[in-house]
């Protein structure tokens, strides 16, 4: 302005969320103005400032500010490793929350363990660091975080390996007993599109144009389950360990699936996680002389003992995908 020789009789600035406007109004006599609007403060902060920011944005679960200030980062560094795996934290940590916001009958928990430490995130509060041998404060901070209506906490480890990790949830599933006896611990489905669809998928009905299965230890009855406006064909399986009496596995079997279907239909809008959980909960009333471990797994990641069999996505009639839990 000073170059062109115009003196401006007035410069507005207004902030907005950490950003401003700044209006330069050229003349009084005149309204020819010039407005520069959206002047990005974060726009201009270093790469490795922009990253520090979102890191400590994670940390405190302010997802909103996450939010915003990783587009700022994406655009700025589209091809950026670090700036991308932490656009894939956020995506995971608004999962946790609308997970663990919305459950009835669960809980999940993502725990990154070090040699020294382990960081635990649940998508509502600021992450909560232990220890290593700090593992009882742990126990006892999850049996306090979780309300009573609570029956199985998933919990995803990462960082030392597989074995280590199913030793982590096999010890917690144990230790949380003397606070909640009630509580199960389970690994989190690993495989993403499975975790979605059990979290968030809503069972419609059962689908009557495949047989179930009903064997003396297996038992398999299909669903139609819906997400995000597509639906989903799914087989639920159910095994019962050898050692329980072969009559008293039978009638385990068929009765799941009975109170589980009476479920789905005497009130709508179940998603299959609560659906499978609290049908659990229905079974163990039922049979008291059964342990949840006693019909429990089949496969190494297990959905509770109810696992995801074979997925067929319907779409006009016609089957457009196709997946096996062993691929």
């Amino acid at each position: 302005m000073a170059h062109s020789g115009v003196t401006p009789s007035s410069v507005n600035i207004i902030a907005n969320n950490g950003d401003f406007n700044i209006s330069v109004v050229k003349s009084n006599f005149t309204n020819e103005d010039i407005i520069i609007e959206g002047y990005n403060i974060r726009s201009r902060v270093s790469k490795s400032e922009l990253i520090e920011g979102i890191k400590k944005d994670i940390e405190s679960v302010n997802l909103s500010r996450a939010k915003n200030n990783l587009e700022i980062a994406t655009n700025k560094f589209p091809k950026n490793t670090e700036i991308q795996e932490l656009n894939a934290r956020y995506e995971e940590l608004k999962t946790l929350n609308f997970i663990n916001s919305n459950r009835k009958t669960c809980a999940i928990r993502l725990i990154e363990e070090s040699p020294k430490e382990f960081i635990v995130q649940d998508g509502l509060a600021p992450q909560k660091n232990f220890g290593i041998q700090n593992k009882p404060d742990f126990i006892k901070d999850l049996a306090n975080s979780i309300d009573n209506e609570t029956n199985v906490v998933y919990l995803d480890v990462r960082g030392l390996g597989d074995e280590k990790s199913e030793a982590f949830v096999t010890s917690t599933n144990i230790q949380i007993k003397a606070y909640r006896p009630d509580v199960v611990v389970k690994a989190a489905p690993k495989d993403g599109k499975f975790r979605k669809l059990f979290f968030e998928g809503e069972v419609v009905q059962k689908s009557s144009d495949i047989l179930p299965i009903f064997d003396e230890y297996l038992g398999i009855q299909t669903y139609n389950v819906k997400l995000e406006g597509q639906t989903w064909k799914i087989g639920l399986g159910l095994e019962v360990k050898a050692y329980i009496e072969r009559a008293k596995s039978k009638n385990l079997i068929k009765s799941f699936f009975s109170l589980f279907d009476k479920r789905i239909s005497k009130e709508k809008g179940w998603n299959l996680s609560d659906a499978v959980n609290s049908t659990r909960k229905d079974v163990q009333k039922k049979y008291r002389d059964i342990k949840d471990e006693d019909y429990d797994a089949f496969i190494k990641n297990e959905l509770l003992g109810i696992n995801i069999v074979f997925i067929e996505l319907i779409e006009e009639d016609k089957i457009l995908i196709s997946a096996t839990n062993d691929k």
